[in-house]
Order: structure tokens, then C-alpha cells, then sequence
């Protein structure tokens, strides 16, 4: 399993995929979903395909606004309308061409951007 927050919002994006084989405690994956979801925040869950499409790739931004969230138009086509809606709803969203990066690159978004904490 693949899951990352984004700090600011009450949100976590996780892959699954049952071709994977993962090194976790199942007793554990439930406590920690349970404690996500008892602190406010919302599990969107994206397919492995969406995975492959850059969706896991994403970054949250402080905007003068707002927060944003950046994001292939690879990433952002690969997202059903029910997760982009709920993504939508804590934050606006940025999508920007980076075929390049991602077809000669390997990476998106998040990898191009630099984190100042």
C-alpha cells in the first residue's frame, strides 16, 4: 500500500492492488484508516491504472488563495469525477502539461517541485 497525506487538508490518497504483495499487518492498516478517518480526514482511494497515470504524484502548495494542488494533465484525466470532486472540495486544482517529464522523465509533478518546511 501506497499512501501519502497532504498536510493542510483533511485528506489521504492511497493506492491498493491486489497483484501486489504487501508487507503489512492487516490488524494495522485498520487502525490506521480508522485513526485517518476519526482525525477528519477523507480516504480517496485510486487504482493502480491511476497510479500509472501519475495520480500518486501530486503536491499540495500554499497559495496567496488558497491551497493548490498540483498535477500532471495526465493525472488530472485519469480521476473520475466523484474523486475529483472531493479533491475539489479542500483545495483548487492545478493541472499542467508535463508529458515530457513524465514520458522521458519517469516523474511528474511532485517530483519537480522542491518542499520548504
Amino acid at each position: 500500500m501506497h499512501l501519502f497525506t497532504l498536510d493542510r487538508l483533511p485528506l489521504l490518497i492511497g493506492i491498493l492492488s491486489k497483484r501486489w504483495k504487501w508487507n503489512y499487518d492487516k490488524k494495522e492498516k485498520k487502525n490506521v484508516i480508522r485513526h485517518l478517518k476519526e482525525t477528519g480526514k477523507e480516504i480517496v482511494t485510486i487504482s493502480e491504472d491511476q497510479m500509472h497515470n501519475f495520480a500518486g504524484n501530486m503536491l499540495e502548495l500554499q497559495g496567496e488563495k488558497g491551497p493548490v494542488l498540483v498535477m500532471s494533465e495526465q493525472a488530472k484525466n485519469s480521476l473520475n469525477e466523484e474523486q475529483f470532486v472531493k479533491l475539489e472540495k479542500y483545495c483548487y486544482l492545478l493541472a499542467v502539461n508535463l508529458t515530457t517529464i513524465e514520458t522521458l522523465g519517469g516523474g511528474s509533478a511532485r517530483c519537480m517541485l522542491a518542499e520548504v518546511f
